[in-house]
C-alpha cells in the first residue's frame, strides 16, 4: 500500500523551485560577467594570447611577429615599438630582447630607449589563455617573471640560440 505525504510532497516541490530559481540566476550572473567582461576594455585587436578561445589559436599580434621573425624582418619588429596597439608593441619589445639575447640582434639607443618605456607602462592591453579566461593587464604587468614566463617559452619555439 503506498501512502502519499502531501506535505513532504509540497517540500519537496518548494525545494525543486529553489533549486530551479538558483541555478536561474546562477547562469543569468555568468551572462552578465562574460557580457561584462566584452565590454570592459577587452579589445580583440590588442589581444595576447598563445592558445585562445575554443580552437587554440594564436592572437593577430602573435601572429604578426611570428611571420616576421621566420622572415627575419629584424627592423620591422623594431618599427613595431611606436605602433598605436599595445600588443603590438609587447610583442615587438619581447622579440627584440630575446634576439639580442640570442646576439642576432643589436639595439640601437633609441630601441633600447622604446623598450624600456614599454616595459615600464602603464598602458592597458588584453590578454587571454583558453576557451574563457580573459584579462585586462598594464603593459609593466606583463613584463614580470610570471606573466612573462608565456611569452619565454613561445620566443624560445622561434628564436634559437
Amino acid at each position: 500500500m503506498i501512502i502519499l505525504d502531501f506535505k513532504k510532497m509540497k517540500k519537496n516541490k518548494f525545494i525543486s523551485n529553489q533549486s530551479f530559481i538558483f541555478l536561474v540566476i546562477f547562469f543569468i550572473g555568468l551572462i552578465t560577467k562574460g557580457n561584462a567582461q566584452l565590454k570592459n576594455n577587452i579589445n580583440p585587436e590588442e589581444m595576447i594570447g598563445f592558445a585562445c578561445f575554443f580552437g587554440g589559436a594564436p592572437t593577430k599580434p602573435v601572429l604578426d611577429i611570428t611571420k616576421r621573425l621566420f622572415e627575419e624582418e629584424y627592423d620591422s619588429i623594431a618599427k613595431m615599438l611606436r605602433s598605436k596597439n599595445n600588443a603590438e608593441r609587447y610583442m615587438a619589445a619581447s622579440a627584440l630582447m630575446k634576439l639580442a639575447e640570442s646576439k642576432k640582434y643589436i639595439f640601437s639607443e633609441t630601441v633600447k630607449t622604446e623598450i624600456e618605456e614599454i616595459k615600464k607602462s602603464s598602458e592597458l592591453l588584453s590578454i587571454c589563455a583558453g576557451c574563457t579566461y580573459l584579462e585586462v593587464v598594464q603593459l609593466k604587468t606583463m613584463f614580470s617573471s610570471e606573466m612573462h614566463s608565456q611569452t619565454e617559452n613561445w620566443l624560445k619555439k622561434y628564436i634559437k640560440n
